[in-house]
């Protein structure tokens, strides 16, 4: 993020960066979001939904080498409670800034209240987990005689509350008695239910909208027979953190009677109709594998096709728009006879290099399915996921 210009420092955790357990959240100026999102999206970051957020935007990546999932909380204003009670601008916090190795980190002032606020009027209550932290700030919150602008904001919004006495009980441990000022600190009256329950409806509204914001990717496996495109469409499935849905393309399974042009015309319309499925379920923030696809026409074997097959092939094979992302699974046709032995090794080889061909196109990539299985899957994980931060990019500049 420094590379994108941008002011940024650590809210919390950052003993737990080589190892992170949960979200990461960093704040950063408002202005300074364009610039850091496009810097994060270069980098294969997902954005998700914001809705009802107070000022968080989260970004989700993937790292191929550790098949780990790392999500980013930007911040651009601290705010706490259900109700954003306590409002405090990022750029204040920031100017206070301190650095801590290659991390920057709140001020020890700074970093005491926003812990202790948002463990109280966010959480509920102190998590044995920020009792350490809070009890080694202690002696840092009040020092200079200055809580700073977030435990300034904290005695603003509650005239007369003695923040003497609340670093005194972090410093001794004294948990339920800050967890009993949880109460006092959160609004009370309509407005504050009113102002709550509209946040968290709004926030419901955003998940069943789909985690991602503008709609996920559709993603088509292709190989011949054997190559393993169902098995490794479940792994995709059980490995990711957005929902994803797979769509058979097939175009070959069933044999269908029906007068001339009338077979052409139904597998075609199962096409579209099939692709425009794949649409809603990427509206909603799904990742659609799809697979076959209608490029299999391109491939099949015909001992001496006439103009009739190939216009039939060509037909069918464009029958749905490409899809996002192109994804070829490899191995060699006596691999693939060995697995299933359905067609002739030579056949399969054939077939082989026509899936090679479709590997070249743009969009399109060519994964090794002849080897280990768990490489396969990560790196048809990570190809699929800077698929998606992609077109998030290309969506971005199409709007600015």
């Amino acid at each position: 993020m420094d590379g994108a210009g941008a002011e940024w420092a650590l809210l919390r955790g950052e003993d737990a960066l080589a190892d992170p357990s949960g979200d990461v959240d960093i704040l950063i100026r408002p202005k300074d979001l364009p610039a850091v999102r496009e810097s994060l999206g270069d980098a294969g970051f997902v954005e998700e939904r914001s809705w009802g957020s107070n000022g968080h935007r989260p970004f989700l990546g993937y790292d191929r080498s550790t098949d780990r999932w790392l999500k980013l909380d930007l911040v651009t204003r601290l705010t706490f409670g259900p109700a954003a009670t306590i409002d405090v601008e990022a750029a204040p916090v920031l100017a206070r800034r301190v650095g801590f190795g290659d991390v920057r980190v709140l001020d020890p002032r700074d970093a005491f209240w926003a812990l202790l606020l948002h463990a109280l009027l966010d959480k509920g209550s102190i998590a044995p987990k920020y009792r350490e932290p809070l009890r080694a700030g202690a002696a840092e919150a009040l020092r200079g005689g200055s809580p700073g602008p977030v435990g300034a904001a904290l005695q603003s919004a509650h005239a007369g509350l003695d923040l003497g006495v609340i670093v005194t009980a972090a410093d001794n441990g004294r948990w339920a008695e800050l967890e009993r000022l949880a109460g006092s600190l959160r609004p009370a009256g309509v407005g504050a239910r009113v102002a709550s329950a509209y946040r968290s409806a709004v926030r419901r509204a955003g998940w069943r909208l789909g985690l991602v914001k503008g709609g996920a990717v559709g993603v088509a496996l292709l190989g011949p027979d054997g190559a393993g495109k169902s098995t490794l469409s479940g792994a995709i499935a059980g490995a990711f953190p957005v929902p994803v849905r797979s769509i058979y393309m097939g175009l070959y399974k069933k044999q269908l009677r029906l007068p001339p042009g009338v077979g052409l015309a139904a597998r075609t319309a199962l096409q579209r109709l099939r692709y425009t499925q794949g649409l809603y379920h990427r509206a909603r923030g799904r990742v659609v594998v799809f697979d076959r696809y209608t490029h299999d026409a391109l491939v099949q074997q015909h001992a001496r096709p006439g103009l009739k097959t190939k216009i039939h092939r060509f037909l069918l094979a464009h029958a749905a728009p490409d899809p996002d992302l192109l994804i070829v699974l490899d191995l060699p046709g006596q691999d693939l006879f060995a697995r299933k032995g359905e067609r002739e090794p030579a056949t399969l080889e054939a077939m082989r290099t026509g899936y090679r061909a479709l590997a070249q196109r743009p969009g399109a990539a060519l994964v090794d399915a002849g080897g280990d299985f768990e490489a396969e899957r990560r790196e048809t994980i990570d190809l699929i996921w800077n698929s998606l931060a992609r077109r998030q990019r290309r969506r971005a500049h199409s709007r600015s």
